[in-house]
């Protein structure tokens, strides 16, 4: 049976090996390919050699194929940073919810200093009323 001769349009991924099918590249192995009768799928002839069935359909009828022509160029999305404008500082205000936790902690630490205070002061005024000053004068030495 005569090879078929396929003319690369477009990139294509090995399904087995994830590497582009180039009939150009460095590494000899990965010049030759083959293809699936029941899928279509092209992959590397050393990708088929290692399993020796088609990693898409699991069958086992595949066949040597030449890829000819170039690669077109691979094209990368431009990506843009989100809201950032070079001439512009950063915000750097904190948001809303932000400013209801600190609200919230400042308040709890109001309280809690409040009632340190309060129990300070009964302290202060009902231990010198438990202990008078003749029990505390009698004690042997």
């Amino acid at each position: 049976m005569q090879q078929q001769i396929i003319q690369v349009h477009k990139r294509y991924p090995c399904n087995h090996c994830l590497q582009t099918l180039n009939p150009h590249n460095s590494d000899p192995d990965l010049r030759m390919f083959v293809r699936c009768f029941s899928c279509g799928h092209i992959i590397h002839q050393s990708c088929y050699a290692k399993t020796r069935i088609c990693p898409v359909c699991s069958s086992a009828n595949l066949c040597g194929i030449t890829l000819v022509g170039s690669l077109p160029p691979l094209k990368t999305p431009m990506r843009l940073a989100l809201g950032f404008d070079e001439n512009q500082s950063p915000d750097l205000r904190p948001n809303l919810y932000t400013k209801y936790i600190v609200a919230g902690i400042a308040v709890l630490f109001l309280f809690v200093c409040i009632s340190i205070v309060i129990a300070l002061a009964a302290i202060t005024t009902v231990l010198p009323n438990m202990f008078p000053r003749s029990a505390t004068a009698s004690l042997p030495r």
